[in-house]
Formats: C-alpha cells, structure tokens, sequence
C-alpha cells in the first residue's frame, strides 16, 4: 500500500457512479436509484451529505522490492 500512489484523473461523472450503478448515469440519476446493495445506498446517502466523488488513478512504486 504505500508503494502506491494517486493522482487525480479528469472525468466529467466520476466512474465510481459506473461501477456501483451501472454505465451511464450521472448524479441526478444515483440519486433517484432504487438502491438495491447497502453500497449503493452508502453513495447515494454521501451525495445528499454533500460529498463530492472524483476519479483517482494510481501506479505502484519500487516494483523490485
């Protein structure tokens, strides 16, 4: 873990939306999902608490250790 480092990566709808709901949506259409999975509730509960999602790459550091 602390071989690895982020770094922001610029997308217009965070794909944390993709994954946990499904290809296509954006905040409006998480937000009135019939959440099924305790996850999806969890991110739809964050959004109303204000947070705001981003998309984060990363790469691993010193591979020969």
């Amino acid at each position: 873990m602390h071989r690895f480092k982020k770094f922001p990566v610029m997308h217009d709808v965070p794909q944390i939306y993709e994954r946990v709901f499904g290809f296509g949506m954006v905040e409006d259409d998480v937000l009135s999902f019939k959440a099924t999975t305790s996850l999806q509730r969890m991110v739809q509960q964050a959004l109303k608490n204000g947070v705001k999602f981003h998309t984060t790459g990363g790469y691993l550091t010193n591979l020969s250790n």
